[in-house]
């Protein structure tokens, strides 16, 4: 099957790009750099193109049947995803899945959340007017952000990102990689096509519920970071730019009010797609630890 996965270099999407090669596919992975070839795994096909050069975009979907697209948190989100679209259904391609965000409806006023929903939003127009099949997973907050925390968790026994003590429902990547390769390899009777799937954990976990998970892996304290936003804020003011410090605090506002916390109901029907139980996040610490052990 001809799959063209957009971000197929980052966190997600490489992720993805390792299921579909798992299931005995050939994904073709965009990248705008060609220097990023030669880092995809054995049997993925590097395609060099631009969200924001259209033209390349087409060139990339000509003779593609699904799309997988994951596209990074920036200002012109909306608009690199809208084109995305477009490209896809101008070029008749079968399905597209898209990487939205958890929770969405209720946080359209967060702006790259808002961003997201636009391209929902053209999804479902490109379905009712070219018939393009679509299906779309809001995940959670991933483990593998933890990745970010390594030299701090590391070197100075501290996690850093501020989820607050209310609770988060994270989820392993993994699990996201399985349920988009599983939407886009399904056929037309699957029943998935025209979803939204919230895509959860099944363990709800406070900042200090990771701290101690990265303590006992580590074998030293673990302390978790401020709770409080404005001091995060003043702390990341170096790393961030001001949109990107605008919209996360906002993201985390959210997790503090317990709005980031799974129900019984699409945990069990994200099973349907996912297609096992949600990793743990023990599990995942044990294996990351260890690999930054040995590194």
């Amino acid at each position: 099957m001809r799959i063209l996965v957009i971000g197929g270099t980052g966190t997600v999407g490489s992720a993805v790009v390792a299921a579909l090669l798992a299931r005995g596919e050939s994904p073709m992975v965009l990248t705008r750099s060609a220097e990023k070839l030669s880092m995809l795994e054995a049997g993925a096909v590097g395609v060099v193109g631009d969200l924001m050069d259209p033209p390349t975009l087409l060139a990339a979907m000509k003779g593609c049947e699904a799309v997988f697209m994951v596209n990074a948190l920036s200002p012109s989100e909306a608009h690199e995803g809208l084109v995305a679209v477009a490209c896809a259904a101008e070029s008749a391609v079968a399905r597209f899945v898209y990487l939205c965000a958890f929770n969405l409806d209720r946080s359209l006023s967060i702006p790259h959340f808002g961003a997201k929903g636009a391209i929902e939003a053209a999804l479902r127009v490109s379905a009712h007017e070219r018939s393009m099949r679509f299906v779309v997973l809001r995940p959670n907050h991933f483990f593998q952000n933890d990745i970010y925390a390594k030299n701090p968790l590391m070197r100075g026994g501290h996690y850093p990102e501020p989820l607050g003590e209310a609770g988060v429902s994270r989820i392993d990547v993994r699990d996201i990689a399985d349920a988009a390769a599983n939407a886009l390899l399904a056929n037309g009777t699957s029943g998935f096509d025209g979803h939204v799937f919230e895509l959860s954990g099944s363990q709800i976990l406070r900042a200090s519920d990771v701290a101690a998970c990265w303590a006992a892996a580590l074998g030293k304290p673990v302390r978790a970071g401020d709770s409080d936003l404005e001091v995060w804020q003043q702390q990341m003011a170096r790393f961030l730019t001001p949109w990107q410090l605008f919209d996360l605090r906002r993201m985390y506002e959210t997790y503090h009010r317990g709005e980031a916390i799974a129900s019984a109901v699409s945990l069990e029907r994200q099973t349907t797609l996912v297609g096992h139980a949600p990793r743990q996040f023990e599990d995942y610490v044990r294996e990351t630890a260890a690999l930054w052990r040995a590194s």
